[in-house]
């Protein structure tokens, strides 16, 4: 689809894996399927870059703000 990224693609553009990507995308509610496929735009993809924290594991994760 134009416009949209998979969730590998914006794994190596953010610098974390696959799986990071995905568990954000169902935290922030981004969850557009194509097949087997979790399919992000851009706008998303710098969303999920700008929550997620780098470095070994996340006490944020999940976390909901007051």
């Amino acid at each position: 689809m134009k416009g949209m990224v998979t969730a590998t693609q914006a794994a190596k553009k953010i610098g974390c894996s696959t799986a990071t990507v995905s568990r954000w995308a169902k935290v922030l509610g981004f969850q557009l399927k194509y097949g087997n496929s979790l399919l992000l735009t851009e706008k998303q993809v710098k969303k999920i870059e700008s929550t997620w924290k780098r470095g070994s594991g996340n006490p944020n994760f999940g976390k909901k703000d007051d």
